[in-house]
């Protein structure tokens, strides 16, 4: 068994946002790895390996939907596993849900985040790690 599973990507803009996700990590003994915008989360992503990772969408340099869309391509040309990419944000978007799932996210939560809800997404991305 790999040691994948155990470890998450977060990626925010936002000091408070990081600290908390890194916390929830800790508290269910994750590791978890912190980066500031989508082009350093595609650089992380492409050095090390990730259970899940959770982006939030509106970031500087390079957005969590363009960042996701780069990840997927180097998924490709690397014929890696697919990670789970879960979008954290407070979007104005009008219909963020299919703009995440159409540049290859898995899921989205919306901010101010319901810590249940949050937990069961990294809990089914690592269960479902722990199985294959």
């Amino acid at each position: 068994m790999s040691d994948l599973p155990n470890k998450v990507l977060v990626v925010d803009d936002n000091d408070i946002m990081r600290d908390f996700l890194k916390n929830i990590c800790s508290h269910y003994n994750l590791e978890c790895q912190c980066v500031t915008n989508g082009h350093e989360a595609v650089q992380a992503y492409e050095k090390d390996s990730f259970g899940i990772v959770l982006m939030d969408l509106d970031m500087p340099v390079m957005g969590g939907l363009e960042a996701t869309r780069v990840i997927r391509q180097y998924e490709i040309e690397k014929n890696c596993k697919r990670t789970p990419v879960i979008a954290i944000s407070g979007t104005t978007m009008s219909n963020p849900q299919h703009d995440c799932l159409s540049a290859g996210m898995d899921g989205f939560i919306s901010k101010p985040i319901v810590l249940k809800e949050l937990v069961n997404i990294i809990k089914t991305a690592i269960d479902c790690e722990h199985a294959n």
